[in-house]
């Protein structure tokens, strides 16, 4: 009798762990899962493909590009779509030297910037219409947590890469010219 007590009270413990770990490794399929559906990129991952707006005249297509104060121009890769402003550079190896990508209309919205996904530094240009309002410089992609905003009102972000903004002098309250882009 006190041999079928033990093995009784030892199957219900048994069981009731069970319980736990069942549930415990369906919260973990779960948490997993929400984690791929909200960030699913991955280091191994590949930049998501942004296709420049094409502009032709009768020489051809012409490349976007972004000039700070006369002092650099940059072709630049446009964000249009929300996935494209969240991975913005993020997960690319490198930045040609002539080249950003623009980050247009933050209407009604404070951009905030994070280095999700960078594996390269960057210079971050806080644009208000067409005047430098701030600059972010050498901005490290070491530290992949750190938000990052303009101390003033800003409309459109422009990346390049680390050391320009400091190299050609662009500097607040440069003018900001757009060639060949049509902003919708």
């Amino acid at each position: 009798m006190i041999k079928k007590s033990i093995i009784h009270k030892v199957t219900r413990i048994s069981l009731h762990w069970g319980h736990y770990l069942a549930l415990a490794v369906a919260g973990l399929f779960v948490a997993f899962g929400l984690v791929y559906v909200f960030f699913p990129a991955t280091s191994q991952q590949r930049a998501v493909d942004v296709e420049p707006i094409q502009i032709t005249n009768e020489q051809g297509i012409l490349t976007p590009r972004v000039s700070l104060g006369g002092k650099i121009t940059v072709d630049v890769l446009i964000a249009q779509t929300a996935e494209q402003k969240m991975r913005g550079l993020g997960y690319r190896d490198s930045l040609p030297s002539w080249q950003g990508m623009l980050f247009p209309s933050f209407d009604n919205t404070e951009p905030i910037f994070w280095m999700k996904g960078m594996n390269f530094d960057i210079d971050i240009i806080w644009i208000k219409d067409n005047e430098v309002v701030d600059i972010d410089t050498n901005v490290s992609h070491l530290d992949q947590t750190a938000l990052y905003r303009p101390i003033t009102s800003a409309n459109m972000v422009l990346e390049i890469n680390a050391g320009l903004a400091e190299k050609y002098g662009v500097s607040v309250g440069d003018y900001v010219g757009f060639h060949n882009i049509i902003f919708k």
